[in-house]
This record gives C-alpha cells, structure tokens and sequence, in this order.
C-alpha cells in the first residue's frame, strides 16, 4: 500500500485489520500514519509490526497507542524507539507494557522517559531494566517510581545508580528495597545517604550491610536510626518480631560464669540463645558494640 493511502487509514479501519496484515507494515508506511489512526492499535496487531517500522514512530503517533494495545510490545520492537519518542509514554501505558519489552530499552532510551511515566512501572518490570540504563536514571525520574515497584530492583542496578539518585530517595521506597539490593551500593555510595532518609531503612536491610559498608554511612544518618536499627547495625542481626519472647536479664552470676578463654557461658546461653547464636559476646553486653560505629 502506498504511504500516502496508509496516512488516510482512520483509527477504526486499523481496528478491523487482521494482525497478519501489521506483518508486511514497512517503516516508511508506518510513519505515513496519522497520530489519531494509532488509537485503533490492538495487542494482537501491535505485536505484529516489525521492529524496524517502530524505529520510524514519532511522539505524536505513540502517545495515541492505547494503554492495553502496549501489551504487545515485544523486546526488538522497544530497542528500535527513537529515544525522542520515549517522551510521549504515560503511566498508563506504561503499566501495560511487558517485562520482556523493558528488557529491550536501551541506556539513552531510558533517559528520555518522563518522570510521569515512572508512576506506571510494577516491580517485575524494573526487574528488567539494565544496570547500564540505570545509570541514566535522574532524581526526577526515581522520584516517580511507587513504593511498591522498588521490589523489583538489584544488586547490580543499585550499583549503576548515581550519587544524586541515590540523595533523593524518599523513605517509602527505601523500606521497599530487598536486602541484597541494598547490600549492592558501594560504600562511596552510602555515604550519600541523609539523616532523612534512615526511617525508610529496616532492621533486614542493616543487617545485611557488610562492616565497610556500616563504616562509609555518615554520622548524621547514623545518629538518626533508632534503637532497633542501631542494633541491627552493629551486629549484623535482625532483632525478634513484635510478640516473641523476652529474652531474660542475665545476672551477675550468669555473666560470671563467662569463659575468659572460648568466651563462651552455657548459662548465658540458655538464658539468651538469641544473643549467642548472632556472634554477641559479653562486649556487646557490656556497650563495647558501640564501637562498630
């Protein structure tokens, strides 16, 4: 069909076209399309147009694509975008696109998407995004994304972040962040962390820092955890869940029945297993655990 009698196809026509016709759409046909006439996408007709062809899209014609009609978005189809198209994306259609299609977005692609968009990524679609893209990301951009979409992210994505995004991240999405994925920033990167910022951070997630990360935090974020995240800071240990069992005051007879050689007191032990089972020894005990920090 001739682009100009391609441009001339109204958004209900291209909705009643088999998706096998999308097949043969050559990129010169597809940019011929009026903006208006890409309502009538499907993801059926969608995932049908070479990937080619969508490196001709312009933002006018992708932000007419219904949200559901990006359900069909594949991998190759997304990595030929021109990073100026990427602008046009909503949240809505955001939400609609599938993780296989987030795989395929390149570093520069990534970087043209609005802050908006980023209210429409679910964690199994962050999962996919690159680390290298990740090194794109803005603070406005990161400021975007929800709580809940911070599940999805990785060690090695935590690692390509920048210093500034790591600033502006808010409390809420901090305490969505797995362990390990935290556990991934490099201490130079933790040391970009505020005082504003410690109430997002779990007793889990301390923990799983390692002793040069705890030493790279800055002394106002410290001073701003709270007991229960101090002690599982200094000791690497996630403290019992609201309604466990007390561990007992060890008296002065328990602790000094303390080994001066294994440091070990199989009284101390039966009297708080929790302590001794974490690597806690009478040092921690006394306030020596202070030290870590």
């Amino acid at each position: 069909m001739d682009p100009a009698a391609v441009g001339a196809i109204r958004p209900d026509q291209l909705a009643q076209l088999p998706p096998e016709a999308m097949a043969g759409m050559r990129p010169e046909q597809f940019k011929a399309m009026a903006p208006a006439a890409f309502q009538g996408f499907r993801p059926e007709t969608l995932i049908e147009v070479p990937p080619k062809a969508f490196g001709e899209m312009k933002p006018s014609q992708l932000g007419q694509i219904p949200p559901e009609a990006m359900a069909g978005m594949g991998f190759g189809q997304m990595r030929q975008l021109d990073p100026a198209a990427m602008k046009a994306f909503g949240p809505e259609q955001v939400a609609f696109l599938p993780p296989e299609a987030m795989a395929g977005i390149r570093p520069e692609q990534f970087a043209k998407l609005p802050p908006g968009a980023f209210q429409g990524f679910a964690p199994e679609q962050l999962a996919e995004v690159s680390p290298k893209a990740f090194g794109e990301l803005r603070p406005a951009q990161f400021a975007g994304l929800p709580p809940a979409a911070m599940e999805g992210l990785g060690p090695a994505q935590m690692r390509a972040m920048d210093p500034k995004v790591i600033k502006a991240l808010q409390p809420d999405q901090i305490t969505e962040i797995p362990p390990d994925a935290l556990a991934g920033l490099k201490p130079d990167r933790l040391a970009y962390l505020k005082g504003r910022q410690a109430a997002g951070f779990t007793p889990e997630q301390l923990a799983a820092l390692t002793p040069k990360q705890d030493r790279a935090l800055s002394k106002g974020f410290i001073r701003a955890l709270d007991e229960t995240q101090l002690e599982a800071l200094r000791g690497g240990i996630v403290p019992p869940p609201s309604g466990a069992p007390t561990p007992q005051v060890p008296g002065p007879d328990v602790l000094s029945a303390v080994d001066p050689v294994t440091g070990t007191s199989p009284a101390l032990q039966a009297t708080d297993p929790f302590a001794w089972s974490s690597g806690v020894g009478p040092d921690l005990l006394s306030g020596g655990g202070s030290a870590l920090l």
